[in-house]
């Protein structure tokens, strides 16, 4: 993030997701997007936020203040970042009011969202890797439509970070004789050897994902049924008054 001085808030702050924060699973507090979407609405709003310029050009912001008096020429002011470095990642949480989203609801979102915060950023899972090739995805298990992102650490034989404008991939079943799906993975900025590749989660099953450099290296995936399907259908109208 790019700092200027602190700001406390002269008046409560309704933090608001971005597009990126309602696709991201740390941030979700209900599997149904509409659910989710209402629950963060209804959140308390906080009085303190960190007052920044905008985010690094390689993180992606989930989180914002709205309020047009903070934003930049960049945006809405930042105030959760989550960016890619090396296989690990870093998040920025802008603000020491998260305690206020227990008013109403207790601990059942405020203790929901850090534990997913925590398991995001302390245990990112390293699903394949060799002296060469390092994949990572933040998660093993996902529901068909959501976003998986892939990233790859690249090494050429000799060792030194690849640098291609490009590099293919390819996911496929681990069983049958299903078609394969290629992937683009596009170079991460000033992270040298570092990739990234996004697609949808298909049909149901287990996959397997491979860079076209290295195909005795794969990563491991799940995708099941969307739990929407299997939930309570009627609206809940509690819940968006």
């Amino acid at each position: 993030m790019e700092s200027t001085a602190d700001v406390v808030a002269d008046k409560p702050v309704r933090l608001q997701l971005t597009a990126a924060g309602r696709a991201n699973s740390m941030l979700r507090l209900s599997d149904k997007d509409e659910e989710n979407g209402a629950i963060w609405k209804q959140l308390p709003p906080v009085f303190w936020v960190a007052k920044v310029s905008r985010a690094k050009p390689a993180a992606e912001v989930l989180l914002i203040d709205p309020d047009p008096a903070k934003e930049s020429r960049f945006g809405k002011m930042p105030v959760i970042a989550l960016q890619q470095y090396g296989l690990g990642q870093v998040l920025y949480v802008g603000t020491d009011n998260t305690w206020r989203w227990r008013k109403n609801a207790g601990d059942q979102y405020y203790t929901t969202l850090w534990g997913q915060i925590a398991q995001r950023v302390s245990l990112q899972r390293l699903l394949g890797g060799s002296k060469r090739t390092q994949l990572t995805t933040e998660k093993q298990n996902y529901m068909s439509g959501e976003r998986i992102s892939i990233y790859a650490r690249l090494y050429s034989v000799g060792y030194e970070p690849v640098q291609e404008p490009a590099i293919k991939g390819v996911y496929s079943l681990r069983m049958g004789s299903g078609p394969r799906t290629e992937v683009t993975l596009r170079p991460i900025p000033e992270q040298p050897g570092l990739y990234r590749g996004d697609f949808i989660a298909p049909m149901p099953g287990s996959y397997q994902f491979f860079v076209e450099q290295d195909l005795d290296t794969p990563l491991d995936f799940n995708v099941t049924e969307p739990k929407f399907e299997l939930g309570e259908t009627a609206m809940n109208e509690g819940l968006l008054k």
